[in-house]
This record gives C-alpha cells, sequence and structure tokens, in this order.
C-alpha cells in the first residue's frame, strides 16, 4: 500500500493533466484494497484540478464508506484544492455536527484553503467560528488552525473569546 500511495499522491501533482485526472478518478470510482490509498487518491484528484475531479470527488463523498471515514476525509480535503468556490455549500454540508469528526476537520480546513482566495471572506468565517465550540475538540483545534490560514482579521476577536474560554 505504501507504494501505491506514493504513486496516486506523486500523480496529484500533475495540475490539470487530463490522463493523471482520470486515472485517479478511475481509482477512487472503483476503490482500493488500502483505504488510504483510496483516501490520498481523491486527494490527489483535487490537487489536479483535472475537468472532471469535481464530480469524482463529489461522487465518492456521497458513496465511499470506510472505516472513521478515512475515504470522506480525503475527498473532502480534495475539495479545497479544487479552488472552485463552488464546493463552499458542499464543504459546509461536511463541516456540519453530525459528520465524523475527521470529515468536519478536513472540511474546515478546505474551507480556509477556498476561502484564502475569495475577495470575501464572511461565508467561510461565519462557517468556521462556530466550529470554535464544537463539541470535538480536535474539530475546535482544526477550526483555530483554519481561520489563521483563512487570514481574516475580523476573526480575531472570536479567536481571543476562545482562548480565554479555554483558561
Amino acid at each position: 500500500p505504501k507504494a501505491r500511495r506514493a504513486v496516486v499522491s506523486a500523480l496529484g501533482q500533475f495540475r490539470e493533466a487530463e490522463a493523471a485526472g482520470e486515472a485517479l478518478a478511475g481509482l477512487v470510482g472503483r476503490g482500493d484494497p488500502s483505504l488510504f490509498v483510496e483516501a490520498e487518491a481523491a486527494d490527489a484528484l483535487g490537487r489536479t484540478r483535472a475537468p472532471i475531479a469535481r464530480a469524482a470527488i463529489e461522487r465518492a463523498l456521497e458513496t465511499k464508506d470506510s472505516l472513521y471515514e478515512t475515504v470522506r476525509a480525503g475527498a473532502t480535503r480534495a475539495l479545497g484544492h479544487l479552488a472552485d468556490p463552488g464546493v463552499l455549500p458542499t464543504l459546509a454540508q461536511r463541516l456540519r455536527y453530525g459528520q465524523h469528526q475527521r470529515v468536519r476537520s478536513a472540511a474546515a480546513l478546505a474551507l480556509a484553503e477556498v476561502g484564502a482566495r475569495l475577495v470575501v471572506l464572511d461565508a467561510v468565517r461565519d462557517l468556521l467560528e462556530p466550529r470554535l465550540d464544537d463539541p470535538d475538540f480536535r474539530v475546535q483545534i482544526t477550526a483555530i488552525v483554519a481561520l489563521k490560514a483563512l487570514g481574516d482579521e475580523r476573526a480575531i476577536g472570536a479567536l481571543r473569546r476562545t482562548a480565554e474560554q479555554a483558561v
């Protein structure tokens, strides 16, 4: 599995290459015996930004059950790599309480990745700030990291309140 995972990760370096995108989309669609390879394939597919990437990744989000939602977390990360504001509603859905914490953490980081490319950051900040009070500590930490990566100074107040509550 380590060699296959390295190969699919390397394919992700071919930005907008249709052949790499098709190979990765095929692997994501048919699956792999290793859920780590499958998750890495989804993540790498997002990095390619190939024309077929978004549809294949969103299909994986809906159909790929795996231990600890490993594949869905990889697919959620992949949406962030697409640099497409159109994925914000899907990421917002994956950030909601009720999703596995690994998926919600991946959604927070993906939102920051997409949001950092936007001119108006309000929508992304408004999605991330409530996660500072998430029942899962790991999601709280990821929300802090995501807000930092977003770079919106208007999040400082919420981050300061979170720091004061933690003391």
